[in-house]
């Protein structure tokens, strides 16, 4: 399903085998993305909504033949990848990489597998040349790789967290209940959860390391309106 709207946010939406967002999110991210890449059997998520995505990528094991078929009779890129080094997530995302594909949304990369969950943190902390989104039913978040400054525009009250990858250091955070002043998080030491912002403007700064920056979303948010 190549976007066909003029409100491009993403070069390329990932959607794993977990969790998905609500159907009318999903639907939104996909048309606000120039490629849709399904990961396996995320594929017959999409088609129960009759939306077919432009790749679908992976080992292919959770997939059934007659959507492969399917997809063959229309022309999909399907992209077989086997061996068990590396899960279909970390598979998906070298796939954007190699394509010059930048700003990745990702979501259902939590479900009921907590190997794959966990696994996932880890994944998006290897991409430090991707500028990857996640969401999920009821967060959305930036990966925030090495120095960089985040500048965000926030409803106060909503909830902010900061969860180091498995450590970033410099952290510095402004407009919330609890600011942050040049601290190292770690996710066996201080993390920053549940946060509330309390102005307009969230500021975080980091000096290293890698941390996610994870907002408690609006319904029909799907982007971090953020300077970098």
């Amino acid at each position: 399903m190549s976007a066909n709207t003029k409100n491009i946010i993403y070069d390329a939406f990932v959607l794993a085998n977990g969790e998905p967002p609500p159907k009318a999110c999903l639907r939104t991210l996909c048309e606000s993305s120039r490629h849709v890449v399904a990961l396996d059997g995320a594929t017959e998520r999409l088609i129960a909504l009759r939306i077919w995505p432009d790749v679908i990528l992976g080992d292919l094991d959770s997939i059934s033949t007659s959507t492969l078929k399917q997809a063959t009779r229309r022309n999909i890129k399907i992209v077989r990848i086997s061996g068990q080094e590396t899960a279909d997530l970390e598979k998906g995302l070298r796939f954007c990489q190699r394509r010059g594909w930048k700003r990745i949304i990702v979501s259902g990369f939590i479900g009921p597998r907590l190997d794959h969950s966990v696994n996932a943190l880890g994944v998006f902390a290897k991409f430090s040349k991707l500028e990857l989104t996640l969401i999920t039913s009821q967060s959305i978040g930036r990966v925030v790789q090495g120095r960089r400054v985040l500048t965000c525009s926030m409803q106060p009250g909503l909830r902010v967290s900061i969860m180091p990858l498995p450590e970033a250091r410099g952290v510095t955070l402004t407009g919330v209940k609890w600011p942050l002043n040049n601290r190292t998080l770690k996710l066996s030491g201080k993390v920053s959860l549940s946060n509330e912002a309390t102005s307009n403007v969230v500021t975080m700064r980091q000096t290293s390391g890698c941390s996610i920056f994870i907002l408690h979303r609006r319904r029909s948010q799907i982007f971090l309106d953020c300077d970098t």
